[in-house]
């Protein structure tokens, strides 16, 4: 730690909160670099930058325009980005109580954004200039508001970002106990949960994450995860900050385009520094699958210390292969850490430390009984592959509870937390709050945090083995199964309402999204597979982001459920498996037919030198049929249909695609044209059609001007959650 004499000035070690950190580093190194974001991903092009003191300056600028709303609420609008975490830390010192949350857009179901303010009740919203200008009338529009809203960037615009600004001698006083920010989780069709997050909880779970990560002080964090989820928040942003070492971030677009961005960031800070970074499963995964040999040959990870690999079920095999891809390039096999958490408990709860990874197969017949028996990886019958979690951080307590007792090791439960990172409760959810967080064995012992997900220590290593709840997660992404289904049995007019059952399935490709649905006793009678399940993967992609990979549609009053007439998801994957359903039909993406396929891409030229032989004295002008056309069928090659089962009257998010699907086909035109373009087109186009000629506007102005567009945040995958 550098010697600062003056005691005012509280090191990291001693601080009771991050305003503290934050200033402590403002005043010791005021020009180390804290921030560093690329708007594209590119190593090569300009970014944006801040130090540690001029970031202190303006979070302290946006805090005295928030003067007088000390207990207030306050949701952030914004893309990914500086400004973000400004206005973020402006209102933990200013004693507001932040909300993060997606911006918004056209074409997006605004169910979860309305109950998210119906909930919190804010008095200001706080945003960028862009996304108010984007967003403000379309929320007043959709939602019942009273809040202010006000652009940070008016706020901060006579501030120099070059200049090397006077920090106050004592950082402000804050009430640890306080409520530094609203966590919520996903959920649309009940009422959302607002996780309130303490100064203290922040705090706590940091030092417990640089204690158990052990890294080097100059350890910088590489980050493309969204910033409003706890693990691109705490993991990428605040836990580098308070070790001093700072991060350098990308949008989540760019990396999701073109997953050899992140490496290249990585090569280029392992040049000057440790790396360190945090990511769901099945971003390892797309690294395997998309970096190349090419975009391999130059990059050196020696120096990528720590890759931290959670928010998901951790796949084994991935890590496997991830080791192997990328050892070549210097990637060594203890930077790999397996961890679990959740918001609930701040972020972090288990990670692996400096030993060997643990990966074991069990007895899957035993598992069945709760108990996790080791068998050979070669054992005969049925055995489950695990990878162990890592291990209880240092200053959390961690059991395995059933029934209200302790269990051995060995014996599976519910996973159960204590220690003075876990979360306050819910916001306003009292006896919710109360059924959660306040665990108690028969014995007295507690409270505890019941996290809802069941698991086993072995060696005092955590094994995850399923979610008491059900909880689906797809890329990162947490779903209520309740909201799947909800919206799968509303698609057609076929279907038995509130008679579906959504799970995940393990393909190679990872975790995909399933679906049983019971046919209504007046659908049975020519029933339409094709046309229920294009509704159904419409309806999905519309209103949750996702894409649906599996579908049976069962007979009316087959579905499986308890006494009580409650749907049993597991034993309706578990006949879904053993095809012991009443079957009316049956789709999956891998079986669609891919004969009839035209192949559109292949025939159209270079967009370049078609806008050329398309110009003319007064300009250019790109043939907007023949677009369309190109987007009709790329559509249909990623959903595996003809393409004239694209209506070109939809809108994106309702062909069936999910967000990363058209962030993908986003950066496959730019490739096809050499151009950039505005992502937030193809999530706001009201139809296929006016997607094209807008395309067409924004590329011809393009190849006039030579001028490229940045990646829009918008086109974020919003979810992490």
């Amino acid at each position: 730690m550098p010697n600062i004499s003056n005691k005012q000035v509280i090191s990291p070690h001693h601080a009771k909160h991050l305003v503290e950190v934050l200033h402590y580093w403002a005043k010791s190194t005021p020009e180390h670099e804290m921030l560093r974001f690329y708007p594209q991903g590119e190593v090569k092009e300009d970014y944006e930058s801040r130090s540690f003191s001029t970031f202190y300056s303006r979070a302290q600028t946006i805090a005295d325009s928030l003067q007088g709303k000390q207990g207030t609420r306050a949701i952030l609008f914004y893309q990914s980005g500086i400004n973000f975490l400004e206005a973020l830390f402006a209102c933990f010192i200013a004693g507001v109580t932040a909300v993060p949350a997606y911006p918004p857009r056209r074409n997006q179901n605004f169910a979860r954004i309305t109950a998210l303010i119906e909930d919190c009740s804010p008095s200001l919203i706080l945003s960028s200039q862009a996304v108010q200008e984007q967003s403000e009338a379309l929320v007043r529009e959709k939602c019942p508001l009273s809040a202010a809203w006000v652009n940070t960037d008016q706020v901060t615009q006579n501030l120099n970002a070059d200049s090397i600004p006077n920090i106050p001698e004592q950082s402000p006083i804050i009430n640890p106990d306080d409520i530094a920010f609203l966590q919520y989780t996903s959920g649309s069709t009940g009422k959302p949960k607002g996780v309130m997050v303490s100064h203290k909880n922040l705090i706590s779970n940091i030092r417990m994450a640089e204690s158990n990560f052990a890294l080097p002080n100059d350890t910088r964090c590489i980050s493309w995860l969204p910033l409003f989820h706890d693990m691109g928040l705490i993991g990428a942003v605040m836990m580098p900050l308070y070790w001093g070492a700072g991060s350098w971030l990308m949008p989540p677009a760019a990396f999701l385009q073109k997953p050899a961005r992140w490496f290249e960031l990585i090569n280029e800070a392992c040049k000057t520094s440790h790396v360190a970074s945090a990511a769901p499963n099945f971003s390892y995964q797309m690294c395997i699958d998309n970096i190349n040999p090419s975009e391999k040959k130059h990059l050196r990870l020696d120096n990528w210390v720590f890759a931290l690999n959670g928010a998901e079920p951790i796949r084994s095999e991935t890590i496997n292969d991830f080791i192997q891809t990328f050892s070549a390039l210097g990637f060594q096999e203890s930077a790999m850490g397996p961890s679990y958490g959740m918001a609930e408990c701040t972020l972090l709860a288990t990670t692996r430390k400096k030993e060997a990874i643990h990966q074991h197969h069990f007895d899957a017949m035993q598992l069945s009984q709760d108990l996790l028996e080791i068998v050979p990886d070669n054992a005969n019958g049925s055995s489950l592959n695990l990878n162990s979690s890592g291990s209880s951080c240092s200053g959390q307590e961690l059991l395995i509870v059933k029934d209200g007792e302790i269990q051995e090791d060995g014996h599976v439960g519910e996973i159960w937390l204590k220690g003075e990172h876990i979360a306050q409760g819910y916001w306003q959810q009292e006896d919710l709050s109360k059924e959660v967080f306040q665990g108690f064995t028969k014995t007295g012992k507690g409270p505890f945090l019941k996290t809802g997900d069941r698991g086993a220590l072995i060696n005092n290593e955590l094994y995850i083995t399923g979610r008491i709840k059900d909880m689906i997660i797809i890329r990162g992404r947490n779903l209520y199964p309740q909201d799947i289904e909800y919206t799968a049995s509303h698609a057609h007019a076929s279907f038995n309402t509130d008679n579906a059952a959504a799970f995940t399935l393990q393909t190679e490709q990872g975790d995909a999204l399933a679906l049983v649905q019971e046919i209504s006793r007046h659908g049975k009678k020519d029933f339409d597979a094709e046309a229920a399940s294009m509704a159904i993967r419409k309806a999905i992609a519309k209103e949750h982001g996702v894409e649906i990979k599996h579908i049976a549609f069962i007979r009316f009053a087959s579905m499986p459920k308890t006494s009580s007439g409650k749907i049993q998801r597991q034993h309706c994957k578990k006949l879904y498996l053993e095809d012991g359903l009443t079957l009316q039909a049956k789709w999956s993406a891998e079986s669609e037919s891919k004969e009839n396929f035209i192949a559109v891409k292949a025939e159209l030229p270079q967009l370049e030198s078609f806008i050329k032989q398309s110009s003319t004295e007064e300009g250019h002008n790109l043939n907007n049929t023949l677009l369309c056309e190109y987007l009709q069928q790329s559509i249909a090659n990623k959903l595996k249909v003809t393409a004239d089962k694209i209506p070109t009257d939809d809108a994106l998010d309702e062909t069936g695609l999910d967000s990363i699907d058209i962030i993908h086909l986003a950066s496959e035109i730019e490739v096809w044209g050499g151009c950039r373009l505005d992502h937030s087109l193809f999530f706001e186009a009201e139809h296929l059609t006016s997607l094209s000629q807008q395309l067409q506007l924004s590329v011809t102005e393009q190849y006039s001007n030579q001028q490229s567009l940045n990646t829009d945040d918008q086109s974020d995958v919003e979810g992490f959650i």
